[in-house]
């Protein structure tokens, strides 16, 4: 008795319904024969191509040099520090270049045999058990580096570094170092992800958990100019990650695919539609209410040191400063916001010492008010001045501060 097989039952079924089934239909046998596959011990694998080949043996080799190349961390720093050249170009010998031509050699090789469903099979588990178990220790160590405090940890001279003066490296350590809670957060789920990938059945969700963080490392490392070799591991990392989901492709097509092609049953509607796009201008012209009708001023921007004050006839000395909270050294003006803060210590911005509130810059009168609070954010004193820029680097203020005339220039620092 002739019996239909799947692929002959669909197309008999494909003839009798209409075009906007026929995706279903698809989707139906790729479930069933999904489900065939599963259900025998190993996977029905057609001939492969030579890119799957080669991209699955690069990734491997890769993982493996690595993994090795941690091994360089156990070195004496002053022999690594003695030897840093030698050892970038065995780094880029050993991760790039021998992976790629021990992986084309063998890709060839294999492609060339002919094809054997089992080996090709314990092949490729193999190779993709390498890649997930290699991401799993180093992300694993990376997470581990959290937990026990050798990352994100500050030198202590690193504190008295100005803010203005501290590299990216610098910035990315202390503000990730400052809270240990989101610290243990980012490690455990590194962590976490590293184990599900170890397993087969939870490799996709290990993928999931463990990529948001790469892409985030990734641009970290790339954007605030962390070393070199770490931004190297993480873009190996993503990348590792992102051949993971390739390779499972057709599982991911089909948990895409079917919420899609339910979706496409539905009776077409174009308010939906018009709800989203509302959504995105209303999120739009929310922020951009902010900036209508703000005049940043651009002529004070910046940040001023103070060469002359003089307070109510008298010249404010060098060293009035250290008991004296008004005798200003140094002013800033930040335009955007409309802020201002006068500054007595020379060398460093205190809170505690200094005047901040809120100032207005007319420049068609070239007149200063501003107006300085307190802690509860309640006006305590403000200063009126006229105010004279020449070259725009020399800046002059006459006026009043509580009720007092004084006279000042400053000359610009940072704009």
């Amino acid at each position: 008795m002739w019996t239909p097989t799947i692929a002959e039952a669909l197309k008999d079924i494909r003839g009798h319904v209409s075009w906007q089934n026929r995706l279903l239909v698809i989707s139906l046998k790729q479930h069933l024969n999904s489900a065939y596959i599963h259900s025998s011990k190993w996977v029905t694998m057609t001939k492969t191509s030579f890119f799957t080949k080669f991209i699955t043996l690069l990734f491997a080799f890769v993982g493996i040099a690595n993994a090795a190349s941690m091994l360089a961390e156990l070195l004496p720093p002053a022999w690594v520090a003695a030897n840093e050249y030698w050892l970038e170009i065995i780094f880029l010998v050993v991760e790039i270049a021998l992976p790629l031509v021990l992986a084309l050699v063998l890709a060839i090789l294999w492609h060339r045999q002919a094809h054997n469903t089992r080996k090709a099979q314990k092949r490729y588990h193999l190779l993709l058990a390498v890649v997930r178990y290699w991401l799993a220790f180093e992300i694993c160590a990376y997470g581990f580096a959290k937990i026990l405090g050798t990352q994100f940890h500050t030198p202590v001279y690193r504190l008295d570094i100005p803010l203005g003066d501290v590299n990216g490296f610098g910035l990315t350590w202390y503000y990730f170092g400052y809270s240990r809670a989101l610290a243990l957060i980012i490690a455990v789920l590194q962590i976490g992800g590293s184990i599900l990938l170890m397993f087969r059945r939870t490799t996709l969700l290990g993928c999931f958990i463990l990529l948001p963080i790469m892409v985030n490392i990734l641009c970290i490392n790339a954007f605030y100019s962390i070393a070199v070799g770490a931004f190297i591991n993480s873009t190996l990392f993503t990348l590792a990650l992102l051949f993971l989901l390739w390779w499972y492709r057709q599982t991911l097509r089909q948990w895409l695919l079917t919420p899609l092609l339910q979706a496409h049953q539905g009776v077409r509607n174009w308010w939906p539609w018009v709800l989203r796009v509302a959504v995105l201008v209303a999120s739009f012209l929310f922020i951009q209410s902010f900036l209508w009708g703000n005049n940043a001023d651009k002529k004070l921007q910046g940040k001023w040191e103070v060469k002359t004050y003089i307070n109510n006839g008298d010249t404010m000395q060098p060293d009035d400063w250290l008991h004296d909270t008004t005798a200003w050294k140094v002013l800033y003006f930040d335009g955007f916001r409309g802020q201002a803060a006068f500054c007595p210590n020379p060398f460093c911005y205190v809170p505690s010492q200094s005047a901040k509130g809120s100032y207005k810059y007319n420049t068609a009168t070239n007149g200063l008010t501003a107006t300085f609070l307190n802690y509860k954010n309640a006006p305590y004193d403000s200063i009126e001045a006229n105010v004279a820029i020449v070259a725009d680097t020399l800046l002059t203020l006459k006026g009043k501060h509580a009720n007092k005339p004084f006279e000042m220039v400053a000359k610009r620092v940072k704009r």
